[in-house]
């Protein structure tokens, strides 16, 4: 299970096989999807979260339903994965996985970032950061830094399952 806290809210977000439960310090909520087991969650306000996991299914929460996502730009069936969401703002946010790369949210429609995934298809990537000044990583079995308006991929890093900036 993958847990999250919601910026300004006390609500922890869990979600797993076929669900998504809200835990609040006095109440639980289970929400139940269809399809997904859900590996990744992440929200820019109480009321605009995503979440999505296996099989290529994306969930977009609105303050009080979780509502399924659909874009040509995840193709959903055995071996798709979403593994990492970060969502910075409204309409800019990341959506990362097995064998959709790197997805850009702009607040209207999903786009594919190949220069930060070239190559890197397939391997599923575990984490998504990025610092104030706009460098950006895109962590999994292989790593790739945004900086300076480019990606270069950085060879020789172990495996990354998780990142953080102390920003």
């Amino acid at each position: 299970m993958k847990y999250r806290f919601v910026p300004r809210s006390d609500d922890l977000w869990v979600g797993g096989r076929r669900f998504i439960t809200r835990i609040r310090p006095d109440s639980t909520q289970v929400f139940s999807l269809d399809e997904s087991h859900i590996g990744a969650m992440d929200f820019h306000s109480p009321d605009d979260g995503w979440a999505g996991g296996l099989f290529g299914y994306a969930y977009r929460w609105d303050g009080s339903h979780w509502t399924e996502f659909q874009s040509d730009a995840i193709p959903q069936g055995t071996g798709i994965g979403i593994t990492s969401i970060r969502m910075f703002a409204p309409d800019d946010g990341f959506l990362a996985g097995s064998a959709i790369g790197l997805l850009h949210w702009d607040g209207a429609a999903l786009e594919r970032v190949p220069e930060a995934t070239s190559g890197a298809e397939g391997t599923g990537a575990g984490a998504i950061c990025r610092n104030d000044l706009g460098a950006m990583v895109l962590a999994g079995e292989s790593t790739s830094l945004f900086h300076d308006g480019s990606w270069t991929r950085l060879d020789g890093v172990p495996p990354i399952r998780s990142c953080a900036t102390d920003t």
